[in-house]
């Protein structure tokens, strides 16, 4: 059996999220995938036995390169910096990677999400709640609920990120800080 071309599969991905991005996952049909992607359609078949594993191979392989890598080697900082850090990488993603955001945000709501890849979708949020918990014992979060407290956060990161895109702005230091200022203010003690 012959290796399978990384620039084929890199291209299937890539088509995966431009089309998330126009028609939605539900949307999405092997044939316009593998057009988009300028493959065969037994090619991406012979790379991905079904849709619902190709999506879950392109959440997977975003999830470990983006979203989980915001998290990576920051454990051992206090609990503002981590939070900050967070934040800081989180709006960039958004903001450099709209298409991708826009693909995690549909897959992992869809019926197409494997078990796997659920637990891996939770791993940031309980990170996030950890973290939360971590500074609600330091007295330096307000004793609220993490519910709240990251409904707080990520949605005014979600907001500010899309205002950010539509505006075609980029994220400065100054932006990251300002931002982030804004929720620490609303969740600190």
């Amino acid at each position: 059996m012959r290796p399978k071309d990384e620039q084929k599969i890199e291209a299937i991905f890539a088509a995966v999220i431009k089309l998330t991005g126009s028609g939605g996952i539900a949307g999405l049909k092997m044939t316009d995938i593998a057009r988009e992607a300028g493959v065969a359609d037994g090619t991406l078949y012979t790379y991905f036995r079904s849709k619902e594993e190709l999506l879950n191979s392109v959440y997977y392989q975003l999830k470990q390169k983006g979203a989980l890598a915001i998290v990576d080697g920051i454990d051992h900082l206090p609990v503002k910096v981590q939070l900050y850090k967070m934040w800081k990488n989180s709006l960039k993603y958004q903001v450099n990677e709209p298409a991708k955001t826009i693909f995690l945000e549909h897959f992992k709501v869809s019926p197409f999400i494997s078990e796997d890849n659920k637990k891996l979708s939770q791993q940031l949020g309980q990170y996030l709640e950890k973290l939360l918990e971590r500074g609600k014992e330091e007295m330096i979060i307000k004793p609220l609920s993490n519910e709240l407290l990251i409904s707080l956060l990520t949605g005014f990161l979600k907001d500010y990120a899309h205002y950010l895109v539509n505006h075609d702005l980029e994220v400065t230091e100054n932006k990251a800080e300002e931002s982030f200022s804004l929720s620490w203010d609303a969740i600190k003690a």
